[in-house]
């Protein structure tokens, strides 16, 4: 597929812009053609945003529901910001968004621009449900494309999204409802209790296996490499739900692990 100067030599482009499907405010989806994200390794990033308001301000407002929906970790039960993107990413690609330095581009002329050895990691911010299915990610099937994506809104969004996205989930309740659903899931649990959860997961009837990324040991496998999260390709795709153990920096990480255990229900002060 032909593309233009402008967009071999930008780094984002604008893939889509539209109404939500989650309240219909406008949203764009962006593509970033590299990304230094240590666990993820270098995938070509694609997230949504509001168009008409700043990233920290929609989180404060709520005003991210547009391209977050539901997802239950947006914000904390004392309304402390939970979510694990950080704003000051964000904050860059909207100003790069709203000066009109992304040139737009399909799908498919973005998958041009990509070398074939990169994943694309759906869902880098907001969910990917909140963009048409059948205007976007569909073309995304038969482009023989590697990815990985995760959707909070799995309850709510259409099966076609499971093809593409694992369920993500904070409770082993949830994710055994995501399986009868159809799903595979991506369940992130508090420190240390990650083989506890896959083993508790495996009683109930559901393979799992422990993420393989290892933040203390420089070799580990990454996302670029692993390929586990990217949806269930079919009724018969019969591979792990996929968990993982929170990470971040020690405040951080000291902080998720107790958001977690509230939505368990598990937390006592």
């Amino acid at each position: 597929m032909r593309t233009t100067i402008r967009q071999q030599k930008s780094n984002g482009l604008l893939l889509w812009q539209g109404r939500s499907l989650f309240d219909g405010e406008d949203i764009a989806l962006i593509g970033l053609k590299k990304s230094d994200n240590r666990k993820t390794g270098d995938c070509s990033q694609l997230l949504t945003l509001r168009t008409d308001i700043e990233p920290a301000i929609a989180r404060r407002s709520g005003a991210d529901f547009s391209i977050c929906g539901d997802c239950p970790i947006r914000t904390t039960v004392e309304n402390k910001q939970f979510c694990y993107v950080g704003g000051v990413f964000l904050q860059t690609v909207y100003k790069e968004l709203i000066a009109g330095k992304y040139p737009r581009a399909s799908i498919g002329e973005f998958d041009a621009l990509v070398p074939r050895y990169k994943r694309w990691r759906l869902g880098a911010y907001g969910n990917p449900s909140g963009v048409p299915w059948f205007e976007v990610w569909r073309e995304l099937l038969s482009l023989g494309r590697k990815w990985l994506s995760y959707d909070h809104e799995w309850l709510r969004c259409t099966p076609y999204h499971r093809k593409i996205s694992m369920a993500s989930t904070e409770t082993i309740e949830d994710t055994i409802h995501a399986a009868d659903l159809g799903w595979r899931s991506f369940l992130v649990v508090p420190t240390g209790e990650g083989e506890l959860t896959v083993n508790r997961l495996k009683k109930k009837g559901l393979p799992a296996t422990m993420c393989p990324y290892n933040s203390k040991d420089i070799n580990t496998l990454t996302c670029d490499r692993c390929g586990l999260c990217d949806g269930k390709k079919n009724d018969g795709d019969n591979r792990p739900h996929v968990v993982h153990e929170v990470t971040g920096h020690e405040v951080t990480l000291r902080s998720r692990s107790r958001h977690l255990k509230i939505l368990q229900g598990d937390y006592h002060a």
